[in-house]
């Protein structure tokens, strides 16, 4: 700041003149700098398989069958995780709320951020580890039937879970499940989706989906 370096000129014993126009260029210029803003954290494709290799290994096998198929949902579908998770908001799926066949899987989603009425989520089956209908068909063969919510899980819980497998998996320290949507969209962006078919894919309100497609 403009003090911070007076400060340090009159503790030097230095003298600048603070009216000169180049000088109130440069300072006005550290000001409005503001702190380095590091990149937001996302989740490749490559982490996401990652991760799910991971899972059972952490979490055993019951735990493990269902966080694959949380963060593959989650990836594929741009989802929040107050969409899948147990939060105050009661937006996380119900055990109703999700069709699935040997291709696809198609989400309710009856109520979520900035909802104005239900959406419908599909998620088609892909090639490799990382399927989400694969992963999904697997959890359901060990997901107790009389629970309402369909992964019964809440978010702080999800959220320690999530830290433990990342690490495993070998991510960067500061990634958080939020990154599944970001990573999500940027896989997206890459195959080719068109920003109308990402943005309601997504369930974006606004132009903000662009912040979501991190391409480095």
């Amino acid at each position: 700041s403009v003090s911070a370096v007076k400060f340090f000129c009159t503790k030097e014993g230095k003298k600048l003149n603070f009216a000169t126009a180049r000088l109130k260029l440069i300072l006005r210029g550290i000001k409005n700098s503001g702190p380095i803003q590091r990149p937001a954290p996302v989740v490749s494709y490559d982490q996401l398989v990652a991760m799910v290799r991971s899972s059972r290994k952490v979490l055993g096998k019951s735990k493990g069958n269902r966080f694959a198929a949380m963060i593959t949902c989650a990836f594929f579908g741009f989802l929040r995780p107050s969409e899948y998770c147990i939060t105050s908001s009661g937006h996380e799926l119900k055990s109703g709320d999700i069709d699935i066949t040997d291709s696809q899987i198609t989400l309710t989603l009856t109520t979520f951020k900035h909802s104005k009425g239900p959406a419908m989520v599909r998620i088609h089956r892909v090639a490799g580890p990382a399927c989400p209908v694969y992963r999904v068909s697997k959890y359901l063969k060990v997901r107790c039937k009389t629970v309402n919510t369909f992964f019964h899980v809440s978010y702080k819980t999800f959220c320690d879970e999530f830290a433990r497998v990342a690490v495993v998996a070998g991510l960067q320290d500061n990634v958080t499940p939020h990154a599944l949507r970001r990573g999500g969209a940027t896989w997206a962006s890459l195959q080719g989706w068109s920003d109308s078919r990402i943005r309601a894919h997504g369930r974006w309100s606004s132009g903000a989906f662009k912040k979501y497609i991190v391409l480095r």
